[in-house]
């Protein structure tokens, strides 16, 4: 190569240099000291947890350097639950909740910083697919954006608890949220989500230690909303499928404890098709033969019995906060609870 002198003479002054920089930074960066960082991430999280409801322990199996600079890589992340009291009423305790990530890649854009905010990446193994997305926060504003691909909704925490019952599918989707000081409260965003192959029940778990149902399949689940300053209002939040047809309207009022959230003007229908109803002994006594007026074990519950609708579906109403929701029969109903409409307690 036909190096110009003048080039040639001042090279090595700007190539040495930065050759130490650049092997400085690579070695600082795979012998820094990941197992320190570790410790510290853990007894942060933990002590975060102090003054909950439910706390919970973190534990990570090891921290290390990512190929994606600059980033760290947890493996084997767990959240696990506090024990559960056994029930008053002698039986089995729960299992204790136990949240399980195998893989987690985080990013923290260091130019960010330059600008008083703070920005990671990040990227999650875990559920059977992939969690990714961007956290930002700076002192005005936190915003959020997530892409869930092929999530098993069946794993994520606290979901098959909720609804009692075993469920599996394929989660994929887009969550869009900023929030305002970081407030829940005043979230403004949009929600675009999907499960595709949406199945209930397996067959062998007891639905709430009764009855074990056949699979349901209730096709593709779509949830679409927009959040409005912490109100969040459904644009279509619904499945059809061959054995279910289910759907919610209304709103969901957030909080900034996420667990005070409210249900506003929530309402939830739902039927299931005739083919599953005549699918097994189980189904037939537990929801009724096709065409028998008597209707099946659901329909002896005085609140199931009010819910149920000229169509066949029920239609209940849902309110009260995340940790507690209620359901009651909605309106056009067969029938009313002389208890409730004298503003008594209804049925349980």
């Amino acid at each position: 190569m036909n190096i110009p002198p003048k080039l040639k003479k001042y090279w090595p002054w700007v190539a040495v240099p930065f050759g130490y920089i650049v092997l400085f930074c690579i070695f600082a960066y795979a012998t820094f000291p990941y197992e320190r960082l570790k410790q510290r991430i853990v007894l942060g999280y933990n002590n975060s947890q102090q003054g909950s409801s439910e706390p919970k322990r973190m534990e990570i199996g090891e921290v290390t350097w990512a190929w994606r600079f600059p980033g760290v890589v947890m493996t084997d992340v767990d959240l696990i639950g506090p024990k559960p009291e056994p029930p008053a009423d002698g039986g089995e305790a729960p299992p204790r909740q136990h949240i399980h990530v195998d893989e987690v890649y985080a990013r923290v854009s260091p130019l960010s910083f330059l600008f008083g905010t703070t920005k990671v990446d990040f990227v999650v193994d875990g559920f059977d697919g992939e969690l990714s997305g961007t956290f930002t926060r700076s002192k005005e504003v936190m915003k959020i954006s997530a892409e869930l691909s092929d999530i098993n909704p069946g794993q994520l925490p606290g979901v098959t608890e909720a609804l009692q019952l075993p469920l599996s599918g394929s989660l994929s989707g887009t969550v869009e949220l900023s929030l305002p000081e970081g407030k829940y409260g005043a979230a403004d965003g949009n929600i675009d989500l999907q499960i595709e192959e949406f199945t209930l029940a397996d067959g062998k778990t007891k639905v709430r230690g009764l009855v074990a149902l056949p699979e349901i399949n209730a096709g593709t689940f779509t949830i679409r909303a927009t959040a409005t300053q912490g109100r969040i209002d459904f644009e279509q939040f619904e499945t059809q499928g061959p054995d279910l047809e289910a759907k919610a309207e209304g709103k969901l009022r957030l909080r900034d404890r996420l667990e005070l959230s409210m249900a506003e003007q929530l309402t939830l229908s739902f039927k299931f098709s005739d083919a599953y109803r005549d699918k097994d002994e189980n189904t037939r006594s537990l929801l009724g033969k096709p065409g028998d007026k008597l209707g099946g074990l659901i329909d002896m519950n005085p609140q199931s019995k009010q819910a149920k609708q000229p169509d066949g579906s029920y239609r209940w109403r849902v309110t009260g906060t995340f940790g507690k929701l209620n359901f009651s029969p909605a309106r056009g109903g067969a029938r009313t609870d002389p208890k409730a409409a004298r503003g008594g307690k209804p049925n349980p």
